[in-house]
């Protein structure tokens, strides 16, 4: 007796075969996404000239085979409907939408798969993907005035201070609320290479940096409750591209920069202690180091990375150096950021081969390293700033002496 039922539905063993298809015709080599593309519309069309040849098979006529696509459309093959082409078109590769990468989620990928004589998708249905996307990335307000080789504090109010510049003393407050940058207090110097230190009396120290024609000894102290800088002793050794690092006891750890064109990068070591507003030689770091980051973990030691490929862990208990896992690039001019959890995001910088887009992230469990999605804006000399939201802040760059005001946001957690 004829069936006379409903469509037979074709589940899983469909998409089987037509996965095979597109898998056995990128053996041959891959050399453009369009290649995947188009060995995912060749196995479903493949995999629907099959049903259509098996429904001519029939003797008689039933409701055909019910076929869900890739793309959750659902299409019915009779023997003789709908009309399949010969071939995969290339007229209409898989398009997203504008904006359909900007944010982090779902995205629908949407494509006329197969292409008749009148232009139409196969059966009038289009193919649409699923596309998971993982962008990090979001773009923010613009400083007043752009800035290269600065320095940027997280201040207890949930502001950001942003420091001075290039021919610069003045200073910026960033508000997380409003996305908007307004301008603070003037510093005394100006000052590029140095580094910004919120303290545990919640006042910045700014040390070191400087111009090519003066390289200031004195330090700095901004105070957030009046928006003002002041002097607060001198270093032993001006230097530049030195880390300085607030350790648990209240100290904040200097480690090497590059002190003159005689001495080059060097090992130097010093400490500032807030309750005296002084300075202090500690012995020497093993090796000599510049452009690096310094981040102070929850255990109290501190995770010295880049400059080279190069990390290690100084422990202030003991003095002693223990090297780290190798970053995935060699990079340098880059900024570090501690994130909720004791990983730590490594973002930007510069090697050989230019600016760097790429970021990655340090598991202080393992001692080692994995990449993380790559920001918007390549760029070395910016700033990366841990907002009371979970959120990093990355600021400016030097971008071959083009100062830079793009600001973006990375989200971690996914």
């Amino acid at each position: 007796m004829p069936y006379t039922g409903p469509a037979l539905t074709i589940e899983n063993e469909l998409d089987k075969l037509a996965m095979n298809i597109g898998v056995g015709r990128l053996f041959g080599g891959v050399h453009w996404r369009t290649d995947h593309e188009n060995a995912v519309r060749l196995g479903e069309l493949i995999a629907l000239r099959v049903l259509q040849d098996l429904a001519r098979t029939y003797n008689e006529d039933f409701a055909g085979f019910q076929v869900w696509t890739f793309g959750g459309n659902v299409l019915t093959i009779h023997a003789t409907t709908p009309a399949l082409p010969n071939s995969v078109s290339n007229s209409a590769p898989y398009m997203p939408g504008a904006d359909a990468l900007m944010t982090p989620g779902a995205h629908k990928l949407v494509a006329t798969p197969f292409s008749g004589s009148d232009g139409s998708g196969l059966g009038g249905v289009p193919l649409s993907l699923r596309l998971q996307t993982e962008n990090h990335w979001v773009r923010t307000g613009s400083l007043n005035r752009g800035r290269m080789n600065h320095r940027a504090v997280l201040l207890p109010n949930g502001k950001v201070l942003m420091g001075p510049t290039y021919s610069e003393t003045t200073t910026e407050l960033h508000d997380p609320a409003t996305g908007q940058w307004s301008y603070t207090g003037s510093a005394k110097h100006v000052r590029v290479n140095y580094t910004a230190t919120l303290l545990q009396n919640g006042k910045v120290l700014v040390a070191g940096g400087g111009t090519s024609q003066f390289k200031p000894t004195e330090t700095e102290l901004y105070d957030p409750a009046t928006g003002t800088w002041s002097v607060s002793g001198s270093m032993i050794r001006a230097r530049e591209h030195h880390t300085a690092t607030l350790l648990q006891d209240g100290r904040v750890l200097v480690v090497g920069g590059y002190a003159d064109s005689n001495t080059g990068y060097g090992d130097l070591v010093e400490a500032y202690d807030p309750a005296t507003q002084t300075w202090s030689s500690l012995p020497a770091a093993p090796w000599n180091q510049g452009q690096h980051t310094a981040t102070l973990l929850l255990d109290g030691r501190v995770l010295v990375a880049g400059g080279s490929q190069h990390s290690w862990l100084y422990s202030p208990a003991t003095g002693n150096w223990t090297q780290q896992g190798n970053l995935s690039v060699a990079r340098e001019s880059h900024t570090a950021t501690l994130l909720p959890g004791d990983r730590v995001l490594i973002t930007g910088g510069e090697n050989a081969n230019g600016l760097i887009r790429e970021a990655e992230l340090y598991n202080p469990t393992t001692g080692t390293w994995t990449r993380t999605s790559p920001m918007f804006e390549s760029g070395r000399a910016h700033t990366a700033t841990l907002l009371p939201n979970g959120k990093v802040l990355v600021a400016g760059s030097n971008d071959y002496n083009a100062p830079n005001a793009t600001c973006e946001l990375y989200t971690s957690g996914f």
